[in-house]
């Protein structure tokens, strides 16, 4: 048997955040916002919910060549870099009378 004819692993709920490193909360609402892959049902009529490994890396893998913290982390540079030249104000250069008469070194 290949490596290509071998069944795919399967992970329920409970198996999820020890191989994703979210919590469970996390996990929901990421399905809640489409963005985590969709489990599919073992059992006909059954309640129990599960996830094919190769989707779950597949996702793991998208997520990582996204990197969200870059996207992030650029966004808020460009918000502070925003808001630091809005509330800069121009500074006059004025030497006072006593160094005036001075020479600069």
């Amino acid at each position: 048997m290949s490596d290509d004819d071998k069944p795919d692993d399967v992970y329920t709920m409970a198996d999820l955040p020890r191989f994703t490193g979210l919590k469970r909360t996390q996990i929901l609402e990421l399905r809640r916002n489409k963005e985590f892959p969709e489990p599919f049902r073992p059992s006909r009529g059954g309640h129990r919910t599960a996830w094919f490994g190769a989707d779950i890396a597949r996702w793991q893998q998208e997520r990582k060549n996204a990197d969200p913290g870059r996207e992030w982390h650029e966004r808020n540079l460009a918000r502070r870099k925003a808001k630091a030249e809005a509330q800069a104000k121009p500074v006059a250069r004025v030497r006072p009378a006593r160094l005036a008469a001075q020479p600069r070194p």
